[in-house]
């Protein structure tokens, strides 16, 4: 789980991990 959490996060950029973050 920690690995897939990673791969998205470096394959997607920094404003879409916080845009998805704050849609949760």
């Amino acid at each position: 789980m920690r690995r897939e959490a990673e791969t998205s996060e470096s394959r997607s950029p920094p404003s879409l991990k916080i845009t998805e973050n704050r849609n949760i």
